[in-house]
C-alpha cells in the first residue's frame, strides 16, 4: 500500500510558491500590482532597484524602440504585446506548477518503494531548491525573451510609418551588435556579411514572426536566442556601410543590390 503521496495542502503551498515567482515577475515586467503570497524553497529573491524601473518594464522597452527611430509608440500594438506576454507568463506559471507537483509525488513514490536516499526529508528539500531555482531561470528567460521581441515589433512599427511616408514598400533592416568572443555562430550568420564586420541587411517581408530555430534561412524579428545583443534598426534609402559602420553613400544608392548584387 502506497503511504506517501501530496496532501492538499501541501498542493496548495507548492502552487503558491510557485505563483510568486510569477507575481514577482508580473509586478516588475508587467508593472502589474499584486500581493506576493506564499511561501519559497530555497530560492531568494531581494528587493532590487530594477524591481521598480520603468525602462526595465515591457511598457518601457517597447517605447524606447519606437523613439529609436524618432517615433511616438503604438498605444494599440503594445496592448497587444502586453496581452501575448501575459498569456505566455499565464501557460508558463501553469505548466511550471505541474512540472513540480509531478517532481515531488514522483520522489516521495520512491521513497514509498525504498528506493530513496538514507536522508528523505533532506532529499526531497532539495528536490524542491532545484526546481524552483529551474523555474526561477525560466522566468527571466521568458522575460528576456519577450523584452527584446517587443523593442523589435515596436522599432520594425515606426520603421514601417517612415517609410510609408517616403514611399518604400519593404524597408532595408539590419541587427547592430557588437561582433566579439561570446557572439555566437548564429548571430554570426545571420547578422553579419562572411567579413564578420558588415551587418548583413534583410528585407522586412523576410523576417520570420515567430520564434527563431535551428536551420532557419532568415532571422526572426524577435532575438535568436535569450540575452541577444543585437537589436533591429533600419537602412533607409541612399544609405550602407562603411567599415561596419552605417553611413550615407549616394542617393540611388540600394545596400540590399549592394549585398545580394
Amino acid at each position: 500500500m502506497l503511504n506517501f503521496f501530496l496532501s492538499k495542502k501541501a498542493v496548495k503551498s507548492i502552487s503558491q510558491a510557485v505563483r510568486a515567482v510569477f507575481f514577482r515577475a508580473r509586478k516588475r515586467f508587467l508593472n502589474t500590482p499584486v500581493e506576493e503570497k506564499g511561501i519559497r524553497f530555497g530560492v531568494k529573491l531581494p528587493q532590487r532597484a530594477a524591481d521598480n524601473r520603468e525602462d526595465l518594464s515591457l511598457k518601457g522597452i517597447f517605447d524606447a524602440g519606437a523613439k529609436s527611430e524618432g517615433m511616438v509608440p503604438n498605444p494599440k500594438l503594445y496592448e497587444s504585446v502586453e496581452r501575448g506576454v501575459s498569456d505566455l507568463l499565464e501557460a508558463h506559471e501553469k505548466l511550471a506548477i505541474a512540472r513540480i507537483l509531478n517532481s515531488v509525488q514522483s520522489y516521495l513514490s520512491d521513497s514509498d518503494l525504498g528506493s530513496s536516499t538514507a536522508n528523505p526529508e533532506k532529499e526531497l528539500g532539495k528536490v524542491l531548491q532545484d526546481n524552483f531555482e529551474k523555474v526561477t531561470q525560466d522566468v527571466e528567460k521568458v522575460v528576456n525573451t519577450e523584452a527584446n521581441k517587443a523593442k523589435n515589433i515596436s522599432t520594425l512599427d515606426a520603421i514601417s510609418k517612415i517609410s510609408a511616408t517616403i514611399g518604400v514598400e519593404d524597408p532595408a533592416l539590419y541587427f547592430a551588435g557588437p561582433v566579439d568572443s561570446n557572439t555566437c555562430k548564429s548571430c554570426l550568420k545571420m547578422y553579419f556579411l562572411e567579413d564578420q564586420v558588415t551587418p548583413r541587411v534583410w528585407k522586412t517581408s523576410e523576417l520570420k514572426s515567430g520564434y527563431f530555430k535551428r536551420g532557419d534561412t532568415c532571422p526572426c524579428i524577435g532575438s535568436l536566442h535569450t540575452n541577444c545583443r543585437h537589436a533591429l534598426c533600419s537602412v533607409m534609402p541612399g544609405y550602407g556601410f562603411k567599415n561596419g559602420k552605417l553611413a550615407y553613400i549616394n542617393p540611388g544608392y540600394s545596400v540590399i543590390d549592394a549585398q545580394r548584387g
